[in-house]
Parts: structure tokens; C-alpha cells; sequence
């Protein structure tokens, strides 16, 4: 008990490094204690986010802005009708560049409450404001989506620089804005089955930072649990049976699958409707201009694994 009572004592001083040491010998005396194991892995994750402020680690986000310009694709998304596809090139390309940079440099993402470090794997998806990032706790190794708000300044909006500050805070201050919406709806649906769930450790985790020293910036981001789906648009897209484009009759396997398909949906955004209906929150039918906190639902995203379960994303 002495050790672990002097490791959360140099954890308080921000003494990282040497907290962990102190949790290693408490846990070396009692191996199975799940608490000291967790009290090490925290103490070890914020020792190396220490490491990499003093180090000047690479903030990884900022060279994909400079990297692949959002103000490209989102004039093209003004486009309504080729807003989904200019969407899904934009992050096709940021997750091109993250590639690339993962040659040279190994991407996480930090939290700032609760220590956690996110292991970046891909560029999961974008819209014209946040893009998300698939990755692992590593403490735990669970799998997560971080919503990341990576739009911080005027240059990385519109490709320009700003003629004075007030631009780049204003752009900041609506990615805050932003994200802070779409967590208290988040917040909202949890324990809802039906919806994306947020990481219950890191709930109430409101920034991620990237890169260390004077590389170091934070983003607006919330940490939610990855769904093993496919967004249904996608499995719309087949040759046959839902949303094809071939004549033929589809095979009867096909075609009971399809029906399977269609209820599960069916059923699936019924019940998603109900539990938002049942925590407060409506709906509407195009995207929100206004985002502030409280408002309606527009369900972007529907997600169906393989077993037909269905999630649904705001």
C-alpha cells in the first residue's frame, strides 16, 4: 500500500515517470490486482505523453490539413448532389496521407483527463467539419471512433490565411460549438442500443491533443465505441436484390436475406426513433443548419453488422 499511496502522490505532482516506477513495485507484491494495473498503465501512458511534449513529437493532424486542403472538397460538396461524393474522396485522401505519414511517425491521440492514449489505425470517414479516426485504446485495446473537430484556423477552412486572429478564433470557437452539440445528444442516447455510444471512461473527454512541445495542439473531439457495420447505403450497392440494378430475379437465399435485411432496418431505425423519442430528441429530415445543443436528430448514417444489428449515427 506504501508504494501505490506514494504513486498516486507523484501522479498529483505530475511526476509521471516516477509514479510508474512506484506502481511497479506495488505491483510486483500483488500481480493480480486489476487496480494497480490499471493505476500503472496510466501512470506509463501519461510518463510517455510527458516524454513526447519534451520531445516535440509531430502533430500528426496538423500535416494532414497542410497536407490535403478541406477547402477543395468542400466546394465541391455545395454540390448537393455531389456532396457524398465529395465527402468520400476527402477522406479517402486524408487516410491516404495519414498512410503515408505512418512511415515515418507512429499517430496517437491523448486525452487530457483520464491520460488515455489512442493508437491512430485510419481516416474512417469525414464531413465538412470533423473527420473520424478509427484506433485502440491502448490501455485496454478496445476498439474506437474519435470524432476529431481538426479544423483549428481560417488556413485550414479555406486554404488562406487569416487577416487577423479574430477569423481563425471564430472558426475555432465553431468547432467547439460543434462538437459540444453533438455531444449532449451523444450523452443523451446513452444506453440507447440503437445509437453510437460513447466510451463510458472517457465520456467526459472533450479535447484530443496531437504531437508534443510546440507541435502539441488539442482538438475538439468525443471518443465513441466502433460498431462493427457497413453504412447501409454501401450494401445497397450490389449487383441484385436491395437496390441493384440487375432484372434477374435474385437466387431465394438472396432474396430472404434482402427481406432480412429490409426489417432489420425497418425495425432497427423504429427502435432508434423510439429511445431518442424517450430521452428527449426529435427528429427532422435534412441536415441541421443549426447545431445548437437540444436540437432535432438527423441520422446520417445507418450502420448494419453482420448479424443485422442496426446503429444508428447523428
Amino acid at each position: 500500500k506504501a508504494h501505490a499511496r506514494r504513486g498516486a502522490a507523484l501522479m498529483a505532482m505530475a511526476r509521471y515517470a516516477d509514479a510508474a516506477a512506484a506502481y511497479e513495485s506495488a505491483f510486483e507484491l500483488e500481480p493480480r490486482s486489476a487496480q494497480l494495473r490499471g493505476f500503472l498503465d496510466e501512470a506509463r501512458e501519461a510518463a510517455e505523453s510527458a516524454a513526447c511534449d519534451a520531445a516535440g513529437a509531430t502533430d500528426w493532424v496538423a500535416r494532414l490539413n497542410s497536407r490535403v486542403h478541406h477547402s477543395e472538397y468542400y466546394d465541391l460538396s455545395q454540390d448537393e448532389e455531389g456532396a457524398a461524393q465529395a465527402y468520400k474522396e476527402y477522406g479517402a485522401a486524408l487516410d491516404s496521407a495519414l498512410s503515408d505519414l505512418k512511415d515515418v511517425i507512429s499517430p496517437v491521440l491523448r486525452t487530457g483527463l483520464k491520460r488515455a492514449v489512442v493508437d491512430v489505425r485510419s481516416v474512417a470517414g469525414c464531413n465538412s467539419e470533423k473527420m473520424l479516426v478509427a484506433g485502440t485504446l491502448r490501455r485496454t485495446g478496445k476498439p474506437v471512433v474519435v470524432r476529431l473537430w481538426h479544423i483549428l484556423t481560417f488556413f485550414d477552412w479555406e486554404g488562406e490565411t487569416a487577416p487577423d486572429r479574430e477569423q481563425d478564433e471564430q472558426v475555432a470557437k465553431a468547432m467547439v460549438d460543434s462538437s459540444e452539440a453533438e455531444r449532449g445528444k451523444l450523452r443523451k442516447l446513452m444506453g440507447c442500443f440503437h445509437w453510437t455510444q460513447l466510451v463510458p471512461e472517457l465520456a467526459a473527454e472533450t479535447m484530443a491533443s496531437s504531437g508534443g512541445g510546440d507541435e502539441r495542439s488539442e482538438y475538439p473531439a468525443i471518443f465513441c465505441e466502433a460498431f462493427d457495420g457497413t453504412p447501409l447505403h454501401e450494401l445497397l450497392d450490389g449487383t441484385y436484390g436491395c437496390g441493384g440494378e440487375d432484372e434477374r430475379l435474385p437466387a431465394p437465399a438472396q432474396l430472404q436475406h434482402d427481406l432480412s435485411l429490409i426489417r432489420a432496418v425497418a425495425l432497427g431505425c423504429l427502435k432508434a426513433m423510439r429511445e431518442a423519442y424517450a430521452n428527449g430528441l426529435g427528429f427532422q429530415r435534412a441536415a441541421p443548419e443549426d447545431k445548437s445543443p437540444g436540437g432535432a436528430l438527423f441520422a446520417s448514417t445507418i450502420e448494419v453488422s453482420a448479424r443485422h444489428e442496426v446503429r444508428l449515427l447523428d
